[in-house]
């Protein structure tokens, strides 16, 4: 059954995201990024900054969807290659399209950073036109392991380059939680552990989303602080995330008797991502605080409660969807409080 709950929309959670593009003011919609399937579907990969362009191609009626553009040739100095034979320099293309609203993004000359590559018809193309360059240092970065490893490796150099800013460590904190894999968790563990407030604590925000409890502690003391973790550089804000979101993730039983704290915090978001939290331990000793929320003054909360209790407990028939539950409200809370006051009697 797809989820309900209200949010606050952040860049990390939309199915699609704005691509902004600050040179030319105007935006498009592109799908978030998938890092494991891109690294995985690449024949090169390489750090490097790009020193020359030229039109390849004047005139080109049709590329990957998008009508009428140039095709270009970059050159591509290289620093460092992650997947794919070393080289000093690469050569490739890519589409410059006419429509300001194609979705297909190209790439200037001196621009730096993380560059997939795959092979084409043409040679060389960017393996993602959406996402041309992906955050990089430029300082020294050893990695190794398996391309995936190496890229992660990329991140935690940005991460801890005492050269970057608080918006390149946000980037690379934000790429990492488009990786699911334990070198990623890895890298946000120690992030949260090393790095200073703000930045931890979207590191925590990222392991809680995916069940590792190691960093629950920095976001229950956040959400009691604030409903939203807000990042700023320089003056201005670069992320916003609520804190409800990241709970939705959690599965892991351990986390139940934090989650039962955190259902006492007035932001009725959070106490949304809590309940869903709870029901996702399908754990007998989420079900008295599930029980507690039924009293909840947010009707998304008590609605998650029903669910929460239902799924556990295996009762489909109290399992409503929202329409039912919002048009027999009284009916499913009278049941559950009943069950609930049996269940908890003292002497049960």
């Amino acid at each position: 059954m797809p989820h309900m709950r209200r949010t606050l929309l952040t860049l990390a959670l939309l199915p699609w995201i704005a691509f902004l593009n600050l040179r030319q003011g105007w935006s498009h919609l592109v799908r978030p990024i998938d890092i494991p399937a891109l690294t995985r579907d690449s024949k090169v990969i390489a750090v490097g900054e790009v020193t020359d362009i030229s039109v390849e191609v004047p005139e080109v009626s049709q590329f990957e969807g998008c009508p009428s553009g140039r095709l270009m040739q970059a050159r591509l100095r290289v620093l460092r290659v992650l997947k794919g034979d070393a080289v000093d320099e690469l050569m490739f293309k890519f589409f410059r399209s006419n429509l300001m609203n194609c979705g297909l993004f190209g790439v200037d000359k001196g621009e730096f950073g993380l560059f997939f590559f795959r092979e084409s018809d043409h040679g060389l193309i960017l393996a993602t036109p959406q996402y041309p360059t992906i955050i990089a240092g430029r300082g020294p970065c050893i990695t190794a392991g398996e391309p995936l490893e190496r890229v992660v490796g990329e991140f935690d150099c940005v991460i801890q380059s005492p050269l970057s800013t608080i918006f390149d460590r946000t980037s690379a904190l934000r790429m990492l939680d488009r990786v699911p894999d334990p070198s990623a968790t890895k890298v946000l563990e120690r992030a949260a552990r090393e790095l200073h407030p703000p930045l931890n604590l979207l590191a925590a925000i990222n392991l809680v989303a995916r069940n590792d409890l190691s960093a629950l502690p920095l976001v229950e003391e956040g959400a009691r602080t604030s409903p939203v973790l807000v990042i700023a550089d320089e003056g201005h804000t670069i992320f916003q995330y609520h804190w409800g979101d990241a709970l939705g993730g959690i599965k892991d039983p351990a986390a139940i008797p934090a989650l039962a704290r955190m259902l006492t915090v007035d932001d009725s978001l959070i106490r949304q991502g809590v309940v869903q939290a709870l029901g996702n331990t399908e754990s007998e000793a989420a079900l008295e605080p599930l029980s507690k929320a039924l009293d909840d003054s947010d009707v998304w909360v008590r609605w998650e409660a029903v669910m929460g209790l239902a799924t556990i407990t295996h009762q489909k028939d109290w399992y409503p969807f929202y329409d039912q539950f919002k048009e027999n409200e009284q009916l499913y809370l009278d049941h559950w409080k009943s069950w609930a006051a049996q269940k908890f009697s003292k002497g049960h």
